[in-house]
Formats: structure tokens, C-alpha cells, sequence
């Protein structure tokens, strides 16, 4: 081979190998070269874990988390279960004393940014052995007494309590009680023909366990009587007695210098405004009474004595006789 071309090979095998070299060298010096530019993100719980058990007690649990993704946040849906992020790991503070008799779950949910990258359920188990609750029950808004009339009637009544299987039962015969899981209704029989109210109670069981008591009171024939009556017409206030054997009644008025109020089961309180200054003309007004069924009023006037000539002794008035 001649001697000229040995070098010119030579020479080319040279060039060859500094250009490998140096490419070679480039890559792996440079410090500022990025082997994988683009890398795969990942996000892995221990484990693989999908579920943490928590007894009623609550507590703290941590988790260890796998991932190169920076700044992922958690967030939980339940009150109870608070996360926290700490590092590549995750600490779950979960209330304690739960009383609840079944498992509780709260989702913790994993985010880049919006993206969702995985969950972790939070199961927080009852107490094994839970202290037994305190049985309650409540008739109505806190019903103590229902009032009938003579005539009887049946009602229905709402039950609120956590007993299962409560009955109740009546202790007179006039009064018929019978109950579901959520009320009790009572059936009073109709002609009751006393002079007095009369009562029943209704007795609410757990068992042997009384947990409440009704009183049922049935009122004899409602009537009701005050007699209409003068007043001064300077006005004040007057106790009038109501003639009347039933247990409840109730009482109004439509006109507006007159206040009535109920004091008691047998007298009524009647204030009256005084009289216009320069108006002569008495005044007349209906006061209302109510008893059942039975509805019935007494009229109240403003006449002057010293205009009428009569003597009503309405205390120490100079203008009356």
C-alpha cells in the first residue's frame, strides 16, 4: 500500500476517534445536562394501601407516600378525619370518643395541582362495647296534659324516644289508649255527664320502666258565665270572676281601649283606657269568652254615675256617690 494513503487512513482513523471522545466527554461532564428531560411522575401510598383502620378512639395515623411529583395536597371530606402533608408523607388526626355504633368512613383525596391522583379511605370502627344509651321518651313538644271536652274525641299524638318496643297503657277505662312506634292515640268516650273534671294518665313503658306519663282530662259540660258590668270612665283595672267548671277556657276582645288577660281558672283581668278627654258619649265593649265548644261574651261600659244618677261603689272615685 503506498505510503501516502497509510497516512491519509491514519490521519481519518484519528479524526474519528477524538470526535467519539469528545461527544463522549459532552454529555457526561457538562453538569448542567438533564439525563431524562421529561420523566415519568408517579404517586404511590405504602404499601399500595387503600384503606386505614381507626378505632373510636381516634388518634393520629401516618401514611408513607412514594412520589416525585412537589407540592401535592390532600384534602378529606369528613369533619372528623383532618389530614396533614409532612414531607413525602401524610398524618391523619381523627376525632376521638366516637360514639356511633357503626363504622364512620372519610375519603381522603389526593391532588397535583386539579389533577386527582389517587384516594385513601379512613374507616373509624365503632365501640366494641358501647355504654348503653339512656332510653328517652317525649310525647309531642314535651306534652304533659291534653283537655277534652264532654263530648270525648280522639287525637293522635307524635312520640319521640330511642325505645324499641315502648307500649303504653291507661288507667281508666273511659280513656283507651293504643300506640305505634312512633305515636300514641287516645280515644276519650263522648257524654261525660259529671259536674267535675275527671283524669286519666297514660303511663309509657320500657317494659317494667316508666319513662313518661300523659294526663287526659276530660271537662264536664262547658258553661261559662260573668255578667256584664259599668266601669269608670277614667279607666283602670277590674278582677272579674268567671263562673265556670271547666279546666281551660280562653278569653279576647276586639275593642281597643280594652285588655283582657286570663289570671287563673276562675277570674279574668279587665284593664280599661280612660275616656278621651271631651268625649261624653259612654262606651260599650264586648269581651270574649271560650270554653270548648262553647263561645260567649259580657259587655263592659264606661257609663258615668254622675250622669246616670247610679251607685256602682268602683272604689273611692269623688265623682261617683
Amino acid at each position: 500500500m503506498p505510503k501516502v494513503l497509510k497516512s491519509i487512513i491514519c490521519l481519518s482513523l484519528c479524526i474519528m476517534t477524538s470526535f467519539l471522545v469528545l461527544s463522549g466527554c459532552s454529555k457526561s461532564d457538562d453538569p448542567t445536562s438533564d439525563p431524562d428531560p421529561d420523566p415519568e411522575l408517579y404517586f404511590r401510598i405504602s404499601d399500595n394501601q387503600t384503606q386505614i383502620s381507626v378505632s373510636y378512639k381516634g388518634g393520629i395515623s401516618s401514611v408513607a407516600i412514594s412520589t416525585n411529583i412537589k407540592g401535592w395536597t390532600c384534602k378529606s371530606d369528613q369533619e372528623w378525619c383532618v389530614p396533614k402533608v409532612l414531607g413525602n408523607s401524610l398524618e391523619c388526626n381523627v376525632e376521638g370518643e366516637y360514639a356511633g355504633l357503626e363504622s364512620r368512613t372519610a375519603i381522603i383525596t389526593f391532588y397535583n395541582g386539579k389533577e386527582t391522583l389517587g384516594t385513601l379511605k379512613i374507616v373509624q370502627t365503632p365501640n366494641p362495647n358501647p355504654i348503653p344509651e339512656k332510653s328517652y321518651l317525649k310525647v309531642g313538644d314535651n306534652i304533659t296534659q291534653m283537655v277534652v271536652s264532654d263530648r270525648g274525641g280522639i287525637a293522635n299524638i307524635y312520640v319521640d324516644t330511642n325505645v324499641k318496643g315502648w307500649s303504653c297503657t291507661s288507667d281508666q277505662n273511659w280513656c283507651k289508649v293504643t300506640n305505634t312506634e312512633a305515636s300514641v292515640m287516645y280515644d276519650v268516650e263522648a257524654g261525660y255527664a259529671g259536674t267535675e273534671p275527671r283524669m286519666a294518665m297514660i303511663i309509657f313503658y320500657n317494659g317494667e320502666e316508666a319513662l313518661d306519663t300523659l294526663k287526659i282530662i276530660q271537662d264536664p259540660h262547658p258553661d261559662i258565665q260573668v255578667v256584664s258590668f259599668k266601669v269608670s270612665p277614667n279607666g283602670g283595672e277590674y278582677t272579674v270572676i268567671v263562673k265556670t267548671a271547666v279546666s281551660e277556657w280562653s278569653t279576647w276582645t276586639n275593642e281597643s281601649w280594652l285588655t283582657v288577660s286570663k289570671v287563673s281558672g276562675a277570674t279574668l283581668k279587665v284593664v280599661v283606657a280612660a275616656r278621651p278627654t271631651g268625649v261624653s258619649t259612654a262606651r260599650e265593649g264586648k269581651v270574649y269568652l271560650k270554653a270548648h265548644y262553647n263561645e260567649t261574651y259580657f259587655v263592659v261600659m264606661d257609663d258615668d254615675p254622675k250622669w246616670g244618677g247610679d251607685d256602682y261603689n268602683y272604689g273611692d272615685n269623688e265623682d261617683w256617690d
